[in-house]
């Protein structure tokens, strides 16, 4: 029977093997290996995380009582419904800290607890998704075991969490259980990208920060233990890897922290993490913060090291830590982590190939609009709990007598901090009474946080307004679950516990004068501890004196000052009880001394119930301050920031201190100053040596006689002085004081060793320095003149001495240094022409004398060129749907923006570049441009030069404006321009210089040269007649010729007012003015150009050139800083300042005047001329034809009865407006006076002449009439013009002879038409602008004039 049986089996297996053959054989091969890809096929998955939700369910704020579009979950669910739609294979996770957060996660734990078979809120929502998997947070370990054990029961997706394991007491490490599943291999169905499905199985493995045990020790101490995370990794990861996951994704609930260390059980651990082999994707969280980021400069400052560059190890464009793919979302469902994989099948196994991760929004917080639609699913599942959680919320526990705002708690004490810890120290204060009353004598310091200071956002701050307080309320104050805790310590714990709270804010460098942010976004603000029953100050202007994580800075920093008890200084060794919570009583935040420290009060009591007992017992809180810490005060000139919301800004204006800037960061935070100004009481703000002794003090070289005085006016030894310049110049002895009547032991003796070691003392005899006498003020110069030498390198030479009335009372070994110090400006006479050389000197005045030696000279240079007398123009600046989005332009505003500048620098010199007459305005040309030069006068420029059209008139007529004459048309007297004009490449036909080639000009201690030179191309863009005589030589020489001459004065700030154009873009310039920056001495430091009307701001060989356009639309604002000892340009930075309309009031008098000079030209300037239907612009198509320049052609050709006319487009300066056009807006047009002339040319010489247009001064396209022509510009020069015809169609005869009407500037060669200079029966006309008026004039008399862009002439390549 066996044997039967046996055969039986054999026979049935070949039966199914020749079956399952056939069945094989009858299959495609497509969907024989569905299991096994190919090698070499590839797939693609979606990872998507939510993290850090927090119960922020639905779009909702339960301490404010109002929508929140910022946070929610409900609009989450609607990203992932997207994303899952956008891809073909989806795996959603969640990252953990879920169930605690708002007032939703309270109620549903201690309030209505959820039983039984309930599901909590979260789980409601969540289920309706699709979540594959998700890990624990710590915050899910708030309510002990049990509750969280209940709570994951509701979710339909695993949980998994590795490094959690149960406390078995044995001390043996390698036989812990895990107390969560550590990790899952979930078989999921994919397709690939050639689309068969395909089983890929992904490893998915949890952590949790190990702090948990420490942070819920009551609930979790002797229950379970927790280990490192990345050690667990090691661990874990082979085992998944050997159980056939394919790919293994860390679900991390840990955030970022560029200096963890390995094997010791940090925090924020995904950058270790990331180095652990295995692992293909990370999800992290546990810090709110959003990985990556739109671009670097919005990625958090965790991801940054202390100087703001983003960790080598992070990748923010692809989304990668060390390479791996991660992502984190954010809080409160704000965001949806995406890392997009591509995967590839190599070897069997399958490889991440390629990834990118990414972050979508809920929210736009620039345009301040939700960017996704509420899920109504996910709010109609939980409305029952929201609803019920409102109503649990606004149950009322009290009244305030004011607001309560956390917008300012971390930078001055707040009521928002000091109610909480006025609560826990009344329940302490009660509980000793009541239990220990062994501890009734040691004082109470109770321990509060800024929980909510912008932690999760903008909008998350804490307001609650003056009336009603109810249980929200109590939430709003205290956002954590936390248990009080009171712990026994030291006072000097005391004091290191606030050195660790103090690593929250930057360090100030008292020296800076720019804004510097006080806060440092990488500490957590719920670490920023205020400690209440001690009175400090924190010294920012130190270095912190601990790390983020608790580890040393710097050991010898100590930035809590001040720190009493009581009125005074806190004894190190006095017992406090310290009253705080269960998290920071138990290491979290690893503040040095807490953990471990004598539990005085292990109370199960929340905080945020004991802050709700205290309002209700009380029933009414005034929420006064005490004004225990704050920011101690800082000598300089220091502008401090913060960020809050703007919405503080209004509670700023109730402050003295804090001032809202009006203006937002790039993650919407307003920006806020604080005043943390230190004065001296004698010393006040009206002292001229106010900003001397202030910014002395905070580089600590002088300090006050007392804390608050100064004693300005007692007089100053010569020790004190040496001292000083000592501790100025940052100078040490190498040797002992050699003088007899300084002991070693004398305060001053290392200062005078050093003073005299370093030459800048010797003594008033070999061996004695008389260090306690007075010191006089030429014995000071000298001490000082030595200095500037020391600084210098080598000797001053001072060229131009300056006398005083009592020369001859300084004595002979004095007065070279009094020479120096007065010529670079440290020290001057005490009135009536004297320097008083043997009276003593103050401590103010040696403050100031060696605050002026060390401070560099700051030096403001405000220019503008080719303003061309445009005093009332203006120009609307529009957007690209052509919405007039700015108005520039208009001398008024532009004054305001001048003398605004002007009074944020003292050292200021306004200077123009040519051309700021000519082509004028109306309002200035009408009157021969005097009222340009009055606004020049008025505004009280310093220097200029001349510019090509300051030629219009002739050169004798730009000498008048310049030096004064009689006008040519009144007759009346003119004082001309009240300020030098400077050309040292133009000279007259005797070879002298038309003006001088440069001026030195003294501006706070330091002589700046300019030299003026105007373009090489003047000869052919200006009448022959109105340069005649004059020669324009090459530049450069008459430059450096200039140059050598100022460095024999002294001289080495040199600037070139230069009216040189540039061609090419204004970030890679060209042209003339390039020309000359690359050949002129190097020291020259500053280039001002013009003539184009461009704006550049760009250095070239070592100098700065800057132009800034044209008609007053901008100005340049060139900054030196010069040393003063050497003269030599340390830095130079421009500006390009628009003159905007928007923001600023225009200065009346000019406002005034230019009316005043409106109104003398009004009887002529609104005289009608006609009438157009539509605007008539210079603005031309392709070719370069414009509809005014065929309407200015027409009537020149019309006056003169021509054949043809030709007019330069240069030449027309406006646009004529639609409707009614008056005399004024025909000036504007061409403002020139150029004559009508009329002459002869053959048809040869016409096509000479059009070839003209493109010449070696560039391209200039005319405007014609009576005649058509085509050209081709990419054909050589003389040959571009390849067709001619008349009117009629006929083309020009070579031989033929035509008449053409040109302007005189034309006539004369001006523009490069020389070609001009051969026309024969040469006829004057009228002046060019009457010519064109009588025209619209005849054309007016049948309607309306109009004109139009008809093809005269054709670009045909």
């Amino acid at each position: 029977m066996k044997e039967m049986h046996l055969k039986r089996k054999k026979a049935l297996r070949k039966l199914a093997v020749s079956s399952l053959t056939l069945t094989l054989l009858s299959m495609p091969f497509s969907g024989m290996y569905a299991a096994a890809a190919d090698a070499g096929s590839s797939l693609k998955l979606r990872i998507m995380e939510t993290t850090d939700i927090h119960t922020n369910l639905v779009p909702y704020d339960y301490y404010k009582d109002a929508v929140s579009n910022t946070v929610g979950f409900a609009r989450t669910a609607n990203l992932i419904k997207a994303a899952k739609a956008e891809s073909k294979n989806n795996f959603l996770v969640d990252n953990g800290d879920l169930i605690q957060g708002t007032p939703l996660g309270t109620y549903k734990a201690l309030v209505a607890p959820i039983k039984g078979d309930e599901i909590h809120p979260v789980y409601k929502a969540m289920n309706q998704v699709g979540y594959d998997v998700a890990t624990l947070g710590n915050h899910e370990f708030n309510y002990g075991l049990d509750y969280l054990d209940q709570a994951i029961k509701g979710a339909n997706f695993p949980y998994v969490s590795a490094n959690v394991y149960i406390d078995d007491k044995d001390g043996n490490p390698d036989n812990d259980v895990n107390r969560f599943k550590p990790y899952e291999i979930i078989s999921k169905k994919v397709v690939d990208e050639s689309g068969q499905e395909q089983t890929l199985k992904i490893g998915v493995i949890g952590f949790v920060p190990p702090q948990i045990t420490q942070w819920d020790k009551t609930w979790l101490d002797g229950k379970v233990i927790t280990k490192d995370i990345a050690a667990t990794a090691e661990k874990f990861v082979p085992k998944m890897k050997a159980d056939g996951a394919d790919i293994i994704i860390a679900l991390a609930h840990t955030g970022f922290n560029g200096n963890a260390q390995a094997n010791t059980n940090a925090e924020d651990a995904v950058l270790l993490l990331s180095k652990v082999p295995g692992i293909d994707a990370i999800t992290f969280s546990h810090t709110h913060k959003v990985f990556p980021a739109a671009d670097e400069k919005s990625l958090d400052a965790l991801f940054k090291d202390a100087s703001g560059k983003v960790y080598a190890s992070i990748d923010n464009a692809k989304g990668t830590i060390n390479g791996v793919p991660a992502v984190q979302s954010g809080y409160g469902g704000s965001n949806l982590g995406i890392i997009d994989l591509t995967l590839e099948k190599q070897d069997g196994k399958w490889k991440v190939a390629n990834s990118q991760s990414s972050t979508k929004a809920i929210y736009d917080s620039v345009a301040k609009k939700p960017l996704v639609e509420i899920d109504q699913a996910i709010v109609d599942a939980v409305k029952v709990d929201h609803e019920a959680t409102i109503k649990y919320a606004n149950n009322p526990i009290g009244t305030t007598t004011a607001p309560i705002h956390s917008y300012f708690a971390l930078v001055q004490d707040d009521p928002s901090v000091q109610i909480v810890t006025n609560a826990q120290k009344w329940y302490v204060e009660n509980y000793i009474k009541q239990n220990l009353p062994q501890y009734k004598d040691t004082p109470i310091l109770s321990v509060g946080a800024p929980f909510k200071a912008g932690r999760n956002g903008v909008e998350e701050f804490t307001e609650i307004k003056a009336g009603p307080l109810a249980i929200k309320s109590a939430g709003d104050l205290y956002l954590y679950d936390n248990t009080l805790k009171a712990i026994m310590v030291k006072g000097s714990v005391v004091k290191e516990w606030l050195e660790m709270s103090a690593g929250k804010f930057n360090q100030i460098d008292p020296n800076k004068t720019e804004e510097q942010a006080l806060l440092n976004a990488s500490f957590q603000v719920y670490n920023f501890d205020v400690i209440d029953g001690v009175t400090y100050q924190v010294d920012v202007t130190k270095p912190a004196k601990y790390k983020i994580d608790g580890t040393i800075n710097d050991a010898s920093s100590s930035r809590i000052i001040k720190l009493n008890f009581n009125g005074k200084p806190i004894d190190p060794n006095q017992d406090f009880i310290v009253v705080t919570n269960n998290y920071r009583a138990s290491g979290g935040g690893n503040f040095p001394g807490v953990k471990g420290s004598k539990y005085i009060i292990d109370a199960p009591d929340e905080n945020r119930q004991i802050l709700m007992d205290y309002i209700s017992a009380h029933k009414e809180i005034n929420p006064s301050l005490d004004n225990n810490w704050s920011i101690a005060p800082i000598f300089g000139d220091v502008h401090v920031t913060f960020t809050s919301s703007p919405k503080a800004a209004e509670y700023a204006k109730t402050t003295s201190n804090i001032r809202y800037l009006d203006k937002v960061d790039d993650k919407g935070f307003g920006i806020f100053s604080l005043d943390v100004s230190k004065t001296f009481t004698d010393v006040p703000a009206t002292h001229w040596a106010f900003s001397a002794i202030n910014d002395l003090a905070a580089k600590q070289i002088v300090t006050g006689k007392t804390d608050t005085t100064f004693d300005p006016n007692t007089n100053v030894t010569r020790a004190e002085f040496a001292t000083l310049l000592v501790k100025a110049l940052k100078l040490t002895a190498k040797n002992k004081v050699a003088f007899k009547d300084v002991p070693a032991t004398a305060w001053y003796a290392d200062s005078v060793a050093a003073a005299n070691e370093n030459g800048l003392v010797s003594g008033i005899a070999p061996t004695l320095f008389a260090p306690n006498e007075k010191i006089t003020r030429e014995q000071m110069a000298v001490m000082a003149s030595s200095a500037l030498k020391l600084k210098a390198g080598n000797a001053i030479a001072v060229v131009d001495v300056k006398t005083f009335a009592d020369d001859s009372g300084i004595s002979a070994w004095a007065k070279n240094g009094v020479n120096i110090t007065v010529d670079r400006g440290v020290m001057n006479g005490r009135g009536e022409g004297k320097f008083v050389p043997k009276a003593s000197s103050t401590r103010a005045e040696a403050a100031k004398v060696v605050h002026t030696l060390i401070s560099d000279i700051s030096v403001q240079l405000l220019g503008i060129n080719d303003f061309h007398g445009q005093l009332d123009y203006k120009k609307d600046v529009k957007d690209a749907t052509g919405k007039v989005v700015s108005t520039v332009g208009g001398a008024d505003y532009l004054s305001a923006y001048l003398k605004q500048r002007e009074a944020a620098n003292p050292n200021t010199l306004l200077v123009h570049a040519g051309d700021v007459v000519g082509a004028s305005s109306p309002v200035s040309a009408m009157l021969q441009d005097e009222p340009t030069i009055d606004f020049l006068n008025r505004l009280g420029f310093d220097i200029g030069t001349l510019g090509n059209h300051e030629f219009d008139h002739g050169a004798a007529e730009a000498l008048r404006l310049i030096n004064g004459g009689k006008n040519p048309k009144t007759g009346k007297d003119f004082a001309g321009a009240n300020f030098p004009y400077v050309a040292a490449n133009v000279v007259d036909e005797s070879g002298k210089p038309l003006l001088d080639a440069y001026k030195v000009l003294e501006v706070g201690g330091v002589k700046v040269g300019f030299i003026g030179v105007v373009t090489n191309i003047t000869p052919s863009i200006v009448k022959a007649e109105s340069i005649k005589g004059l020669t324009f030589t090459e530049q450069a020489p008459a430059v450096n010729k200039a140059v050598k001459e100022l460095q024999a004065k002294g001289v080495h700030t040199i600037v070139i007012l230069a009216h040189d154009p540039f061609e090419g873009k204004s970030d890679a310039p060209t042209g003339e003015v390039v020309d000359l920056a690359n050949t002129v001495d190097d020291d020259v430091d500053v280039i001002f150009a013009g003539h184009n009307h461009g704006g550049v701001n760009k250095m070239i060989d070592g100098k700065l050139v800057i132009e800034a356009f044209s008609y007053g639309t901008a100005f340049s604002d060139v900054d030196l800083v010069i040393d003063r000892a050497t003269q030599n340009v340390v830095s130079v930075k421009g500006e390009i300042v628009d003159v905007k309309h928007e923001g600023i009031t225009p200065d009346a008098e000019i406002t005034q005047m230019i009316k005043s000079y409106q109104d003398q030209n009004a009887p002529v300037m609104n005289a009608p001329v006609g009438k157009t239907d539509a605007a008539i612009t210079r603005t031309v198509n392709a070719s370069g034809e414009s509809a005014l320049g065929n309407l200015i052609a027409d009537g020149m050709r019309e006056a003169m009865k021509s054949d043809f006319a030709f007019m330069n487009s240069g030449g027309i300066r406006n646009d004529l407006p639609e409707g009614n056009v008056t005399y004024g807006n025909m000036f504007s047009v061409q403002p020139f006076g150029n004559v009508l002339v009329k002459m002869t040319l053959t048809g040869a010489q016409m096509k000479e002449l059009l070839n003209q247009q493109w010449g070696s001064t560039g391209t200039k396209i005319g405007q014609i009439s009576g005649f058509t022509y085509k050209y081709d510009d990419s054909k050589s020069a003389g040959e571009k013009v390849i067709e001619i015809k008349k009117a009629d169609g006929t083309a020009l005869d070579d031989k033929a002879s035509y008449t053409i009407v040109v302007n005189d500037f034309m006539a004369t060669g001006g523009d490069g038409y020389t070609l001009l200079l051969k026309g024969t029966n040469r006829e004057a006309g009228p002046v060019d602008l009457d010519a064109t008026i009588a025209y619209m004039k005849a054309k007016s008399e049948s309607g309306t004039v109009s004109a139009k862009v008809e093809g005269r002439f054709t670009k045909v390549n």
